[in-house]
């Protein structure tokens, strides 16, 4: 089965579906159940998906695979924010996507801490994506205007 027939032809951007480079997604989210339709939608996608349920979970596994290219990153994660886990994966020294993933009055934070990409929940998962699947977008902010 094609992607286009998991998903729809309104989640693919060409017709070249097959020839899309395959990268791997770490999904870092304490919620199991949302972790679970994340994480089964990314892969029906046709990505590579890991979850955890911690931060520090999120450091073991980006400390030990040089293969994420993304983490999407839940920013309330049992009762703590992202600043540390933040840092700690910019100490990785590593080229790697963030994209942070909360409440859409979370936006801003994320931006503070140099994450300018930012999925409101629920995740769009046609917009998340198209993002993955251009590289083009990443220069681009997701944040919301400024009210």
């Amino acid at each position: 089965m094609t992607r286009t027939e998991l998903l729809g032809k309104e989640w693919l951007m060409s017709d070249q579906e097959d020839a899309l480079p395959l990268r791997k997604i770490l999904i870092v989210e304490d919620d199991a159940n949302y972790r679970l339709i994340v994480a089964l939608r990314v892969r029906a996608a046709g990505y590579n998906c890991l979850t955890v349920s911690t931060h520090s979970e999120a450091i073991r596994l980006l400390s030990g695979n040089d293969e994420i290219d993304v983490v999407l990153l839940d920013y309330d994660m049992n009762r703590s924010g992202p600043d540390a886990v933040v840092e700690q994966i910019n100490q990785l020294q590593r080229k790697l996507r963030m994209i942070g993933h909360s409440n859409l009055n979370r936006a801003r934070e994320f931006s503070a801490l140099g994450i300018d990409e930012f999925f409101q929940k629920p995740l769009d998962f046609s917009r998340f994506v198209r993002l993955l699947d251009n590289t083009e977008v990443a220069d681009e902010t997701l944040l919301p205007p400024p009210t």
